[in-house]
């Protein structure tokens, strides 16, 4: 049986539910995490694309998502350490395949700081969605207290839904319509 990068997606997130804890803050549990400088089993092998993630700070976000006008942006700050973070991703993922980069950018702006927690998250596959690595204070940007945080912006830019928690596709897929429409 052939699984997809998001039935997998799916299933490692089941996984992650059955193992943690629910309900998540903005900060990542730096136990669960591997500590930067750390070298994961593949370091001497090819190189993963999260190799060529950089950290971003909170103007560094704000220029990618202004790069974007045009079109609409869900924004989503997540951790791999929050159960509702990883149930929200395959949701994200669908979405971003469904409506494709000329109609809708998706940025997973991961609150872990590590490219090694990236890489063993989405160990199998690239994702659709642009992940990006953020300091701290890009939580505090975007007004993250729980995550996930996800905000959406229409085509001109502007804030249309701005709100923690998970999201069922359907209605995010009529929020991303509407936001199109503008």
């Amino acid at each position: 049986m052939k699984t997809t990068p998001v039935f997998r997606l799916q299933l490692a997130a089941a996984a992650l539910l059955l193992i943690l804890a629910a309900g998540c803050s903005a900060e990542p549990e730096s136990g669960n995490a591997s500590q930067p400088g750390q070298t994961t089993e593949n370091a001497g092998q090819t190189s993963h694309w999260t190799d060529a993630l950089q950290m971003q700070n909170a103007a560094q976000v704000r220029a990618r998502i202004a790069e974007a006008k045009g079109t609409p942006v869900l924004v989503c700050l997540w951790s791999v350490n929050c159960p509702a973070c990883v149930q929200e991703l395959p949701v994200l993922e669908e979405l971003a395949d469904q409506f494709g980069p000329d109609e809708l950018q998706v940025l997973l702006l991961n609150l872990d700081a590590n490219k090694n927690v990236v890489r063993g998250f989405f160990k199998d596959y690239q994702p659709a969605s642009s992940v990006l690595l953020v300091e701290p204070a890009v939580a505090d940007e975007f007004q993250a207290t729980y995550i996930p945080k996800l905000v959406l912006y229409n085509a001109a830019g502007e804030v249309v839904f701005d709100d923690s928690g998970f999201y069922p596709k359907g209605m995010l897929e009529a929020l991303i319509q509407r936001a199109a429409g503008e």
